[in-house]
């Protein structure tokens, strides 16, 4: 178990290394994470000191493919849509497309196996902003599929891409974020995951701030590997770890 983990961040520090870069070993870690959970293929790229943790990368990878999955099905909407209504309906319509698209795909969040469905409901608000008679159009129906078929699969190129771009503008988030919060007490790192509130008076209740889904997954990317680090660092990358977390209760 430790050799496959620290074969794993070795690999990473090469690869870095390569890039002429040099990463502090918790950049590199955090490097890894990532890498690692923004893979094409399964959550074999985590090596087995994550075993506690794969429940929650599997549901991190979930939402990660969510999120890109979505986003292509809008994609596809405003390149059909164009300039044939106003922003705001616009912004409507696509609002109601992605709640509606989260209940065609349903908690499995299957896009492929309902592509059909997905493209019939992006003709058919396409269509009603148009203002067409109609709810259906074969031949709109056909490009739509065509697309989606195209980019949905999670082995498609098009995937790849977004993963990839995800990667590359997230990283030097993540690092970031994680220098940051390594130093934490317990107590702040969990505060971190709440979700901000944003003060509307002294009698109004506080409202809670909605978050960006992709600041959102950042985040609990943030505090998995952040108590990881603290957890594994000297017993499998050979590193102290110069804040330790403060326990519950200290000063």
């Amino acid at each position: 178990k430790l050799d496959g983990a620290r074969n794993w961040f070795k690999e990473e520090q090469t690869l870095l290394n390569g890039c002429n870069l040099a990463p502090t070993p918790l950049e590199t870690f955090s490097s890894a994470v990532l890498r690692s959970l923004l893979a094409q293929s399964n959550l074999t790229h985590f090596p087995d000191t994550f075993h506690l943790d794969y429940e929650r990368l599997r549901l991190l990878r979930s939402d990660v493919h969510n999120m890109i999955q979505m986003n292509m099905c809008c994609n596809a909407f405003d390149i059909l849509i164009k300039d044939k209504a106003g922003e705001q309906a616009r912004a409507a319509a696509k609002k109601s497309l992605q709640t509606n698209i989260a209940a065609i795909v349903g908690d499995a969040r299957l896009y492929v196996e309902n592509l059909e469905n997905i493209s019939a409901e992006i003709v058919r608000l396409v269509l009603q902003l148009e203002g067409a008679d109609v709810t259906f159009d074969s031949d709109m129906m056909s490009i739509v599929e065509h697309h989606l078929r195209a980019e949905l699969p999670l082995g498609s190129s098009a995937f790849g891409i977004q993963l990839q771009t995800i990667l590359d503008t997230q990283l030097p988030r993540l690092c970031n974020a994680v220098n940051s919060s390594s130093r934490l007490p317990i107590l702040a790192l969990h505060d971190l995951m709440l979700p901000p509130i944003q003060p509307v008076g002294k009698r109004a209740p506080a409202k809670t701030v909605v978050e960006p889904l992709l600041d959102e997954i950042l985040k609990r990317i943030t505090h998995l590997t952040v108590i990881h680090w603290h957890v594994w660092s000297p017993i499998v990358y050979d590193v102290q770890v110069e804040a330790e977390l403060t326990p519950l209760g200290s000063p």
